[in-house]
């Protein structure tokens, strides 16, 4: 008796179901045989729209906007009957995707063509588009993919009109409102679950800020006075927001669990998820991220359980290089928002979760995993703040010393918001190959009247004079490595670190080294490094 025989013995001596199990003959294909069809289904569609962009090339030589969001749409249009009439066939699916995909382009290039990329109207219209086909296209992956464009378009359409940081709380109410209501759409699964995901997936990236074109809302051709001052509103409006997604979550767990809303054991659940979002409020990316973790359990979905931790993880590693803030204010947020949260977790499974009697006996394992939970996420907690402190002390009480840098051409060395760096001290004095040093050692380095660092020796335990200290260096994949070989800075000041001559460091009396700033040929610090 297999598992389907088995499920429906069950549910006929439970009276759910009557008569024997019906018969389904359902050949599946293997998944060798579905890959090899949705490849061909992609070779077919390149070769078909090849042979329509031969034919109409003359369209991508005029001014021809009309023309191309005419056959975008059509293209869009005819991969709706494709795929509805495919019947599961993973050739027609896949060429119904490719199609509709390149359709999408052309109606993006004919807005672009039309109005600008500059302009708002063009993300809202591509937008709304998006949305129309995630409702209309009977296609889950094609549902999850324009769900999520639809997002990205109209969170850049938003920033282009002058409001600024609304699109994560936005999407971040809009994935809870939809996935605590399964119950209402489930038996339209087929369509609300694709947009689902697709919302968790645009939250992955607007909080990880991952393979976003920053160009495009970098600035705006105009920007309304009304955007300036909805702009003073944004943090309480995001306040809000997240605010608004944890409370309706909370709600819902509650009714689902029969606990009342206004019992003192509902208030303490209220309480705990106000609490969370307050504490949340200089690092709302990570509540977010939160709140999906939650969705996942909440709705028993790995999928976006995986949403959440990946989100997570991607704001903490965009956070950390975020350079409005200090590493020891990153910290402090953080830190607080993780002892919220074991405070949080402590009070409710220690006074208010209701135990039956036979979980009496499984009370005191459960509580020891907590104990060692806890101390655990403390330990590691003070084990970063204490090497945070310690960089902190560095900056702070280290000696400065000036390296010059290597000549690079400026034009390779700007690459986002860094800089890529060599020091000309490494030249110095490394002059054998490179297999011939030990690949962490230190080197000793004399410092003249201007603070400039002059290479003099690798380090042999010999009695350092007056003038000299010891840099740590380390050599990695035939590189030699100081401290860092790259500089962070704020998005659009490429221009004024062009100049720059030095790098100033920090240097500890045990040759750890900390790059703290850059200066020009006259030793002028170029703007400031918040690291």
């Amino acid at each position: 008796m297999d598992s389907s025989q088995r499920l429906w013995a069950q549910l006929h001596q439970q009276g759910l179901v009557n008569g024997t199990m019906p018969t389904t003959e359902q050949h599946h294909s293997p998944w060798y045989i579905k890959t090899m069809q949705g490849v061909a289904g992609w070779i077919a569609a390149a070769f078909l729209l090849g042979a329509v962009a031969l034919s109409l090339g003359w369209i991508f030589d005029r001014n021809a906007e009309i023309t191309l969001l005419t056959i975008g749409l059509c293209g869009c249009l005819s991969a709706y009957f494709i795929i509805r009439g495919a019947n599961h066939n993973n050739f027609l699916e896949q060429l119904g995707l490719a199609i509709s995909l390149s359709g999408q382009f052309i109606v993006a290039w004919g807005l672009i063509e039309l109005f600008s990329y500059r302009e708002a109207t063009t993300f809202f219209i591509l937008g709304g588009l998006q949305f129309l086909l995630a409702f209309f296209m009977p296609h889950f992956i094609h549902r999850v993919l324009s769900s999520w464009f639809g997002v990205i378009c109209l969170f850049i359409a938003i920033e282009n009109i002058g409001i600024y940081g609304l699109g994560i709380s936005l999407t971040t109410l809009a994935l809870t409102l939809l996935w605590v209501n399964e119950t209402y759409w489930y038996r339209n699964q087929y369509r609300w679950e694709p947009i689902g995901y697709g919302l968790g997936l645009a939250l992955v990236q607007l909080n990880s800020h991952l393979l976003f074109p920053s160009f495009l809302i970098a600035f705006s051709e105009s920007t309304a006075m009304l955007a300036t001052t909805i702009n003073a509103f944004i943090p309480w409006l995001n306040l809000a927001c997240i605010g608004a997604s944890f409370l309706v979550l909370t709600y819902h767990l509650l009714v689902r669990y029969h606990i009342q809303p206004r019992s003192t054991q509902g208030l303490l659940y209220f309480g705990c998820s106000g609490a969370l979002v307050l504490v949340s409020w200089p690092v709302m990316g990570a509540a977010s991220a939160l709140l999906i973790i939650l969705l996942g359990f909440s709705t028993q979905r790995r999928t976006l359980l995986a949403l959440g931790i990946v989100s997570l993880l991607g704001f903490i590693g965009w956070y950390y290089y975020n350079l409005e803030t200090t590493l020891l204010n990153k910290s402090l947020s953080l830190i607080t928002m993780g002892v919220t949260l074991l405070i949080g977790r402590f009070l409710i499974t220690r006074y208010w979760i209701k135990r039956r009697n036979d979980d009496v006996k499984n009370t005191l394992p459960r509580y020891k995993i907590t104990t060692v939970g806890l101390f655990t996420g403390i330990i590691i907690l003070a084990a970063i703040n204490v090497a945070i402190y310690q960089k902190e002390q560095i900056l702070e009480h280290g000696t400065p010393v000036l390296l010059e840098l290597a000549p690079v051409d400026p034009r390779s060395l700007m690459q986002g918001d860094y800089m890529q760096l060599r020091f000309a001290i490494a030249r110095n004095a490394f002059t054998q190959p490179l297999e011939q040093y030990p690949a962490d050692g230190h080197l000793v380095v004399a410092i003249d009247q201007q603070g400039v660092g002059r290479f003099t020796r690798i380090d042999n335990g010999e009695t350092l004079q007056e003038n000299e200290v010891i840099m740590q260096y380390r050599i990695r994949n035939y590189r030699v490595q100081l401290a860092t070989n790259a500089f962070f800075f704020e998005e659009g000041s490429a221009a004024i670190f062009e100049k720059a001559i030095y790098g100033e460091f920090r240097v500890a009396t045990n040759g750890e080294l900390l790059l703290s700033h850059l200066r020009d040929k006259d030793r002028l610090r170029l703007g400031e490094n918040t690291p």
